[in-house]
């Protein structure tokens, strides 16, 4: 299953994270890990304003709404106009 932009990342920091402006992002669906960590998963990240070193937090929902597994990523690319990337490095199932 593919990305929907009526799903997007929300924004849960609006400023300074660490005092790095960078930020932080929350995503859940029932897209793997795997998946989100896919090249330019999100289409449209960059019109988003995801950049490069903003953490991304994961959660996996089964299609029944129960956890399945979250991850703790950072954003490790984004091609103007288009799309994100992320990298996970913290993942639990």
């Amino acid at each position: 299953m593919a990305y929907s932009s009526t799903n997007p990342p929300c924004l849960m920091t609006s400023g300074s994270f660490g005092g790095q402006s960078l930020r932080m992002w929350g995503y859940s669906s029932t897209h793997t890990l795997a998946a989100v960590a896919a090249s330019s998963f999100f289409s449209n990240g960059h019109a988003l304003g995801l950049k490069i070193g903003d953490g991304v937090y994961t959660v996996t929902l089964s299609t029944a709404g129960a956890f399945t597994d979250f991850g703790l990523g950072a954003v490790n690319a984004v091609t103007t106009g288009a799309g994100a990337t992320v990298t996970y490095a913290a993942t639990s199932t």
